[in-house]
């Protein structure tokens, strides 16, 4: 298993550009072979910064305890038998030690935009309490663009970002002219959308496809989907009206953010930037009204699919693990809340829009780090960003995501190679990160559970203010070392 996520951790850093010109995002694979890459090779992977001494100099974090959920932390104060907590301060004291610097997290306790407006505050007010904010993946970035408030991450010594710690196919869409303003590395912990599926009633309705296999390859579509979760809808009680006592193909929660994801898994962005120029035309396109219609008939038309009613409640599983529906659509970030359930499960990687489409996407949905532009010694803040990085890679993604998600959230290995493919699929969008929550960052939520499948009039409505709020953001990062 260890060899299994060495390998696919290298395969998540092969992941190459997202495409900015046409309707689908073109992401190429390199071809490797993901069951022998040795020790050996992944230790010469990792690089030597050389000699610094910091003098025991502070290095402070802001980011948010609340926004995640206690399993996921990014300080640990003492070492306490969990293995996650462990990792976490082996790898802060390691940091610690090699550099005798002082790495201090400061949380703001909240959600979404109170990490932005904390670092925002600190940066205008001068006084440089922050070096390094990880917040919410679009919440406050705007007002920091605006006031010019960002260090470009590529003016970083020290730091590689074509190392596997890092994530490479970000710089593709959201690098304006060599100027780069958000990053992700491994210090941030990742997570994805995907399929739940219940074997049980799988394995009651003797269904001809082995998921597992149509997955690996390459044959994962939403019409399969959809033709097994139509065959699962049953009024239970025969009472006439299905609700949750009945039994589901698939399963949604109330939040509707979690829909944006079927825009990326059938291989299309929002926006897109072709000579210089940025673009929402992909949303009026052909192949968005054909995924629109598809998604209306799978969520809307028919019996097949419960809609919670826990309003914005994406941990509300309980139809699932309660064995009411085959299929659910969650994040990856729900696994821990599903560990004692009595339910046998797998999970599965969000379906392609037909077997032509290359991989499988979902939307990279983690939260975003940035730089002060306040920022005075670059040596510091690069040698400890690559650092923290390259530690997390080693000790911290182990104890996440091989050691506690395979032995004690996932129910069998296959999942946990779905799992890595989830956790691989992610792609960003200018429109997502830059976008500041516009209609069009929920798009298919917007039609589909307001029961409209009307693409050409949404856009109409919709596309000249957000083009333009999208190309004065894109414009003033396209100036940003000249303003």
């Amino acid at each position: 298993m260890k060899r299994n996520l060495i390998a696919y951790t290298l395969l998540i850093s092969l992941l190459a550009a997202v495409s900015c010109g046409g309707e689908t995002p073109d992401i190429t694979v390199t071809d490797a072979d993901t069951t022998s890459v040795s020790e050996e090779t992944t230790e010469s992977i990792y690089t030597d910064l050389g000699e610094h001494d910091f003098e025991g100099r502070k290095f402070t974090i802001v980011y948010s305890t609340d926004q995640l959920g206690a399993f996921w932390p990014y300080d640990a104060e003492t070492e306490n038998g969990d293995l996650v907590n462990d990792a976490v301060y082996k790898r802060n004291r390691t940091v610690e030690e090699k550099y005798n610097v002082d790495i201090d997290y400061y949380s703001t306790g909240g959600v979404s935009s109170e990490v932005g407006a904390a670092f925002l505050k600190s940066i205008m007010s001068g006084d440089n309490q922050f070096d390094l904010a990880i917040g919410h993946m679009f919440s406050g970035i705007n007002a920091l663009v605006s006031a010019h408030a960002l260090y470009d991450f590529n003016k970083l010594p020290y730091v590689d970002y074509d190392k596997p710690w890092w994530s490479q196919y970000l710089r593709d869409t959201l690098e304006v002219d060599d100027v780069l303003l958000l990053h992700n590395s491994d210090l941030v912990y990742k997570f994805s959308d995907c399929i739940f599926f219940n074997k049980k009633i799988y394995e009651d309705y003797n269904f001809e496809y082995d998921l597992y296999k149509l997955v690996k390859d390459g044959k994962w579509t939403w019409d399969k989907l959809i033709s097994m979760a139509k065959q699962v809808s049953v009024d239970v009680n025969n009472d006439g009206v299905y609700d949750e006592e009945d039994l589901y193909g698939y399963y949604i929660t109330s939040n509707s953010w979690l829909d944006t994801n079927w825009v990326y898994a059938n291989g299309l962005t929002i926006a897109s930037i072709e000579n210089g120029r940025i673009s929402v035309d992909n949303a009026k396109s052909e192949k968005m009204k054909s995924v629109v219609d598809m998604m209306y008939g799978l969520i809307k038309q028919g019996n097949q699919t419960l809609i919670s009613k826990n309003k914005d409640d994406i941990q509300d599983v309980k139809p699932f693990i309660n064995g009411r529906t085959l299929f659910m659509e969650n994040i990856t970030l729900v696994l821990p809340s599903m560990r004692d359930a009595d339910v046998d499960f797998g999970i599965l990687p969000l379906p392609k829009y037909n077997e032509e489409q290359e991989h499988y996407y979902s939307m990279a949905s983690p939260q975003m780090m940035m730089l002060p532009a306040t920022l005075d010694d670059s040596t510091f803040t690069g040698v400890l960003l690559e650092s923290l990085a390259m530690e997390s890679y080693r000790t911290v993604n182990p104890a996440v995501y091989e050691t506690s998600f395979s032995e004690k959230f996932l129910r069998d290995n296959d999942s946990y190679e779905m799992y890595t493919i989830a956790q691989s699929s992610g792609v960003y969008d200018f429109n997502w990160n830059f976008g500041n929550g516009n209609v069009f960052a929920q798009f298919m939520g917007k039609l589909i559970r307001e029961d409209s499948t009307d693409v050409a009039s949404f856009y109409q409505t919709n596309a000249d203010r957000i083009l333009k709020d999208l190309e004065i953001t894109y414009e003033v990062i396209k100036n940003w070392h000249e303003e």
